[in-house]
């Protein structure tokens, strides 16, 4: 059984790369679009929260991944990609055989976050602030995961999905 995580920046194009994985066969969640995989929570208390208004004071909310459906996700089969960044992710690192981090640059990823179409978030001037600010530090927290490995998510969405599969532990996962 491998599982994997793809995560990233907001915008670095994690559903994207999630779909691409889907559309060759593969079983690939994005879990910000799967019922009971994600929510908003109070940062202090943990307790859910409707998903506030933007731009978001991080410092007060959390998307949190929740326990159950996360392990119901990875179990649903031999060969699992989960798509996601979430305050919690760190808990989870263990059950994962390798973490893709997709990188961009500051421009790539300004123009991703302002143009894309499946997600509202970053486009407020302060949420964008707010992610471009922190993507340095960011990416380093994530690339100090265990069994992390950068992807340069700036070519398409087939070429890095075809990048991390070259990346896997267990060369026998093949294609679906």
């Amino acid at each position: 059984m491998s599982k994997y995580l793809i995560t990233g920046t907001p915008g670095s194009g994690k559903s994207t790369i999630i779909e691409a994985f889907a559309q060759r066969g593969y079983t690939a969640y994005d879990t910000d679009n799967i019922a009971g995989a994600t929510q908003f929570e109070y940062r202090r208390t943990g307790r859910p929260v409707a998903r506030p208004a933007s731009p978001i004071d991080w410092g007060i909310y959390e998307w949190s991944w929740q326990e159950a459906k996360i392990n119901e996700l990875l179990a649903s089969a031999d060969t699992v990609f989960l798509g996601a960044v979430v305050g919690n992710q760190e808990k989870f690192y263990p059950l994962f055989d390798r973490i893709f981090v997709l990188t961009l640059d500051e421009a790539t990823l300004s123009h991703r976050l302002i143009t894309r179409t499946g997600n509202d978030y970053g486009k407020h001037p302060d949420d964008l602030q707010h992610i471009l600010s922190r993507r340095q530090d960011k990416l380093a927290h994530l690339l100090a995961a265990p069994r992390a490995v950068a992807i340069d998510a700036s070519p398409s969405a087939e070429a890095v999905a075809d990048e991390i599969l070259h990346h896997l532990p267990d060369a026998r996962v093949e294609q679906p």
